[in-house]
């Protein structure tokens, strides 16, 4: 009886020994992603430093994921911390291929970085060449791009070339209520009450 005792032992400890491996090799990752995942809904919530410490975390366990490294730009950049968010986007890049959403994204941000820094000219020309090198973009992040691009032209008050870019959004996506919105304040900057009002008419009906 003793003797199957212990071979039940010896056999549950060799079990144990090669599942181990297995287990602690698969933890980082979702620890990683669950880091990942809770950081990203903390950014959103307005949580900017909560959710950039949950980040760094999940990118101490898993380095090689891009897109935690992108997110983690992505609150640097929103909490004012611009280098720290360049160097990491451009990581991205130089690891990334063209083929790689992310390899966009990232591309999307150091331009959208640079506006924040008030390089106008430097982020128009960074977007323009995402415009005409990226060849496969989808709606959405043509939108977010031309947003972008009306977004940078206005606050250098080319107000013409910022509605061009709206208008662009509304004619593939009428009831966008952001470019709705932006076209209603830019319009109300260059004079143009009339389309202000009627931008403006037209968010507050689709907003009911």
């Amino acid at each position: 009886m003793k003797t199957t005792r212990n071979f039940i032992s010896l056999f549950l400890t060799a079990c144990l020994l090669i599942i181990a491996p297995r287990v602690a090799l698969s933890l980082p990752d979702e620890r990683a992603a669950e880091r990942m995942n809770l950081g990203i809904k903390l950014l959103h919530e307005g949580k900017i430093k909560e959710g950039i410490d949950k980040l760094e975390e999940a990118r101490s366990l898993d380095g090689a994921n891009p897109y935690i490294t992108l997110y983690l730009a992505r609150g640097y950049s929103w909490d004012g911390r611009y280098d720290k968010a360049k160097q990491l986007y451009r990581n991205i890049i130089d690891s990334q291929s063209k083929k790689d959403d992310v390899y966009w994204r990232a591309r999307f941000g150091i331009a959208q970085v640079l506006s924040w820094e008030k390089q106008y000219k430097n982020a128009i020309d960074q977007f323009a060449l995402i415009e005409k090198e990226h060849k496969s973009m989808d709606q959405g992040y043509r939108t977010d791009l031309y947003l972008a691009l009306g977004d940078v032209h206005s606050w250098e008050q080319d107000y013409r070339t910022a509605m061009d870019y709206f208008k662009k959004i509304l004619s593939f996506s009428p009831n966008n209520t952001e470019a709705l919105n932006r076209a209603a304040k830019v319009s109300l900057w260059n004079r143009d009450y009339k389309g202000s009002r009627e931008y403006t008419e037209k968010t507050l009906t689709l907003d009911k």
